[in-house]
């Protein structure tokens, strides 16, 4: 009669092609040829460990296909979604944020342009008020270059 095989979380499965081979440290010793043979076993036996691995998990996927490659794409598609998702956050916190930058630097504009507005136009009465000859004389002036050049401008168009 076959002896029961007991399993618990005490006892690795061995036979689970999830669980990972044990890695071998080497700890060498002060006998010269000793020590590389020694080393040269443990690698051989690292790397018969992951061939068994990997064929007990090669065997595994061959064994039931579509449920390996179902889940590799669930797992894909669900890590997409929580990129997207967190894309999706960070993008929307980085709008807020510009929108709120955009909004208190707009505010900071136009109170600067009011402020200069109102600055020159307080100066422009100012010279009026102190200057009048002045500003009808420069006045008479530009209103004299505009006739010349509206002359010449129409004086060209004949041609």
């Amino acid at each position: 009669m076959p002896k029961k095989i007991l399993r618990s979380s005490n006892f690795p499965e061995f036979d689970d092609p999830s669980s990972r081979p044990l890695e071998l440290s080497v700890v060498s010793s002060p006998e010269g040829n000793r020590t590389t043979l020694k080393e040269s076993a443990a690698k051989l036996g690292a790397a018969a460990g992951k061939v068994v691995f990997i064929t007990r998990r090669a065997s595994s996927t061959m064994r039931h296909p579509r449920h390996a490659l179902r889940d590799r794409l669930s797992a894909l598609r669900e890590s997409a979604r929580t990129r997207a998702g967190e894309l999706r956050d960070e993008s929307a916190q980085r709008a807020r944020e510009w929108t709120r930058g955009a909004k208190g630097k707009t505010a900071e504009l136009r109170r600067q342009a009011q402020e200069n507005f109102s600055r020159a136009k307080d100066r422009a009465n100012y010279i009026r008020r102190e200057y009048p000859l002045h500003v009808a004389a420069v006045a008479g002036g530009i209103g004299f270059l505009i006739g010349i050049g509206l002359r010449i401008w129409r004086a060209n168009r004949e041609y």
